[in-house]
């Protein structure tokens, strides 16, 4: 049932008035949360950004979602990035220890190699991936939308009761004036 649901909120999500860049930064920020380890404290400060600018909070979810098989199965690159930038790059070793003896850096957890390089290489990933996916919602809006409200399976499919269904349960119809 898990991903029945999660395929009716994508949908809705596609079909709705949000603006692409919202839909793509919206992902981009759910997918800083779902690449790097769930406990990292800096989490917290993405989900807090995630509720307070002007993004899609359902893109974000998906993001979380869609990104964090990607996550582990990354985390030997993201290791070796973060032990590139902790340990073998003897020119950040002053910087380093500067910055692991301000308080309150400890708690970040930035010293894990795990933890530095996923966020290191989220955070470079961050706009590309924003605009990717608002560039794939245009895309679809533009080309795909139309045919597939006008497509025999999608009547088809509307009119079952699973759909209705959905409808009732999400508050949703497409079709018709789009």
């Amino acid at each position: 049932m898990f991903v029945l649901d999660f395929a009716l909120k994508a949908v809705k999500l596609l079909h709705s008035e949000e603006r692409p860049m919202q839909i793509g930064f919206g992902f981009a920020l759910g997918s800083v949360i779902a690449l790097t380890p769930l406990g990292s404290p800096h989490n917290l400060l993405v989900l807090l950004l995630l509720c307070i600018i002007n993004v899609s909070f359902s893109a974000g979810l998906l993001g979380m979602v869609l990104m964090a098989p990607l996550g582990y199965l990354l985390d030997g690159v993201f290791n070796r990035l973060g032990q590139l930038l902790l340990i073998d790059l003897d020119g950040l070793t002053a910087f380093w220890t500067a910055f692991f003896n301000t308080p309150f850096v400890v708690f970040t957890r930035l010293n894990n190699t795990v933890v530095l390089g996923s966020l290191v290489a989220s955070l470079v990933l961050l706009v590309p991936m924003a605009w990717l996916v608002a560039f794939a919602v245009r895309r679809y809006r533009s080309s795909w939308q139309a045919r597939i409200l006008r497509s025999r399976f999608y009547r088809w499919f509307s009119m079952t009761r699973f759909y209705v269904w959905g409808a009732k349960a999400y508050g949703f119809v497409y079709g018709g004036s789009r």
